[in-house]
């Protein structure tokens, strides 16, 4: 049974589970708290969320440092919904999480859609997935770079990459693929 839409409360809202794998930096916090106090929050950087379906608890998806940042400054942050909580691959939720994130690189959007394309289990050329790639606006440069990485490093490290970009860079990408 399906608990009743609620609307989202950026006070009472939890930490999904599947997003703890980065630990709560304090120090992000505080000088993300100085910035909203100081400049207002920035809407193009959306809080992920999700209201779970029995519990009807809602679930921060990605941006739980500005939710707290935010409970502290007592600023409403703007947030965009999340529908696919079914997902259990923590690589495959954190990428689909992240597509409504305006600051990712290009060089991961292309990774995380190679990843993705691989979980699908149809077939392309390589002429078809370069169309998908460039039907998202990146460059010819950029989806020769990410299929060289991506033929020469594992599934693995690049899901290492996409879940903690900070630790797993496109340069530790490279040194891999060498």
């Amino acid at each position: 049974m399906s608990a009743p839409r609620t609307a989202f409360d950026y006070q009472k809202c939890e930490r999904d589970s599947r997003s703890c794998f980065n630990p709560v930096d304090s120090f992000a916090v505080e000088r993300l708290a100085t910035s909203i106090s100081k400049y207002g929050y920035i809407a193009d950087f959306p809080v992920v969320v999700a209201q779970h379906e029995v519990t009807g608890q809602w679930l921060v998806l990605d941006g739980w440092h500005r939710v707290l940042a935010c409970r502290k400054t007592k600023t409403e942050p703007t947030f965009v919904e999340f529908r696919n909580l079914a997902c259990q691959d923590p690589a495959v939720f954190h990428l689909t999480a992240h597509h409504y994130r305006k600051d990712i690189l290009k060089m991961s959007q292309a990774l995380s859609l190679l990843y993705l394309l691989d979980l699908d289990e149809h077939t392309r050329t390589d002429t078809e997935t370069k169309k998908i790639l460039r039907e998202v606006n990146l460059s010819d440069a950029v989806i020769h770079k990410a299929l060289h990485l991506k033929s020469r490093v594992s599934n693995r490290l690049i899901a290492q990459h996409l879940a903690n970009p900070r630790v797993t860079t496109i340069g530790v990408l490279e040194d891999a693929a060498l």
